[in-house]
């Protein structure tokens, strides 16, 4: 029986054998740029689709206990997503659009520091402060929205 930190470093061994020759089969041709783009696409879309369905069940709660148990589960979540977004974007992201893509990232950081706010507000019972994080967070999500529907997305802020 393996270790877990033996089991551990053969997985990242693996991992990092797996991302090398994704970053070494760089695209020689349009054609391939344009395969990597949809790849980068569809692997994002069902990052913030499985994000989506993970949250779905907590729906729109609108008491501050409610909203603060929501925000428990939803920033951790949000987290792992932006982790696998940002592993998707240093292996898969497409040619050209670097700038875009790192606007992109930056603004899930700001979204997800918002959230982190308003579950603080929301925990504190601090209805005031839930607004005002609420109005920002909406401000966010629309700025993401505008740069996943550059990029091309489906489902990341839509």
């Amino acid at each position: 029986m393996l270790r877990k930190p033996i089991l551990a470093t053969a997985l990242l061994a693996i991992v990092v054998a797996t991302a090398a020759t994704v970053a070494l089969a760089a695209p020689a041709s349009r054609t391939q740029h344009h395969a990597m783009s949809k790849s980068f696409t569809k692997a994002a879309d069902a990052n913030c689709a499985a994000l989506g369905k993970l949250l779905a069940p907590l729906g729109n709660p609108t008491t501050l206990p409610k909203i603060a148990y929501k925000l428990a589960v939803a920033v951790p979540a949000f987290t792992m997503a932006l982790r696998a977004q940002a592993v998707l974007v240093t292996f898969d992201a497409p040619a050209g659009k670097a700038s875009l893509v790192s606007k992109w990232m930056k603004s899930m950081r700001s979204y997800l520091g918002e959230m982190s706010t308003l579950h603080a507000a929301a925990a504190a019972g601090k209805a005031g402060a839930v607004t005002r994080a609420n109005t920002r967070l909406t401000a966010l999500g629309g700025q993401a929205s505008t740069v996943s529907k550059q990029l091309g997305l489906h489902v990341c802020f839509q």
